[in-house]
């Protein structure tokens, strides 16, 4: 490796490292149409009973992914420093904000996720 390549390594590694370890970090939270249960409770009819291929059931596993990706989220942003959902898997979260959703029409996923953590009397 010549010395260059090796020089720009270096510089990189040093600035990534002191932006990793800022305290001030940008926390960026992306909210789609998923994050309201108006959209769940749709994308949830629409796949029941569609082939695995249909639009729709791709839909409904974007809207899961999405569940997934908010609730690793909130854990990794807790401030009890313990694993919330250390007894929920995906399936048991999903039927909850299907169940919550569809109780709640107006509300959004993001309410039913505390609801749960209400329920469960854990605190983020």
């Amino acid at each position: 490796m010549n010395r260059t390549m090796l020089s720009y390594i270096c510089i990189f590694s040093i600035f990534y490292c002191n932006a990793v370890s800022s305290k001030n970090l940008v926390k960026v939270t992306i909210f789609s149409a998923t994050s309201s249960c108006a959209h769940w409770n749709e994308d949830r009819q629409k796949s029941q009973g569609a082939p695995l291929s249909s639009g729709d059931w791709i839909s409904r596993s974007i809207d899961v992914a999405w569940l997934a990706g908010y609730l690793s989220g909130v854990n990794l942003t807790s401030q009890s420093g313990e694993n919330l959902f250390r007894d929920i898997d995906m399936s048991l979260a999903t039927d909850w904000v299907d169940k919550y959703c569809l109780a709640n029409r107006t509300s959004d996923v993001p309410d039913a996720i505390g609801n749960l953590l209400k329920r469960l009397k854990r605190t983020p």
